[in-house]
């Protein structure tokens, strides 16, 4: 998980019992449950590393957070008890909506042409001359070197941003977004 809601008055009066360094400790894990999707490796060294303390002192934290009934061990790893239940809601509902969108389908214009026989437009065609309007480059926009018999790429350089934005120009009106 990417996110997850927190309610400050749970957390703060399910912490009241806690030492400072016992939340800070409490809190880590239970992002790294969140991060790792529900479980995180009962790793003793992994754990005090984020925690930024020593390992004996990680194992004591852990043992007082068992206790408490902050945390419990499934197997190799370390989980905590409303995590579980955020996750699965959480995976239910993304799995609501895959089906949502899955079932909506069918009812898009796109399959609807299919089903009639008609071909999908092509998202791209091709531009034509005709459907571009360049503007005539005037002789104040070419540099000096080019308009007295310098290098002809001096030329070259200066038609390409005026083709590139007539090419922009048709594509956004051919998207509606111009007029």
């Amino acid at each position: 998980m990417k996110w997850y809601m927190r309610d400050p008055n749970a957390a703060l009066t399910g912490m009241a019992s806690l030492t400072l360094e016992e939340r800070g400790a409490y809190n880590t894990v239970l992002d790294l449950i969140y991060a790792h999707d529900g479980a995180v490796d009962e790793n003793d060294r992994f754990l005090a590393g984020w925690c930024r303390v020593d390992i004996r002192v990680w194992k004591r934290i852990k043992e007082r957070l068992i206790a408490q009934k902050k945390l419990y061990v499934n197997g190799p790893t370390l989980r905590n008890a409303r995590a579980d239940w955020v996750i699965d809601a959480a995976r239910h509902k993304a799995l609501q909506a895959k089906d949502a969108a899955l079932s909506k389908g069918p009812k898009s214009g796109v399959t609807s042409n299919i089903i009639k026989g008609l071909a999908p437009a092509s998202a791209e065609r091709p531009l034509s001359e005709s459907r571009i309007q360049i503007k005539n480059t005037s002789l104040q926009s070419i540099p000096p070197r080019a308009r007295e018999g310098g290098s002809a790429e001096g030329l070259a350089d200066q038609k390409q941003p005026a083709i590139a934005s007539a090419e922009l120009i048709a594509i956004n009106r051919r998207k509606g977004w111009m007029q």
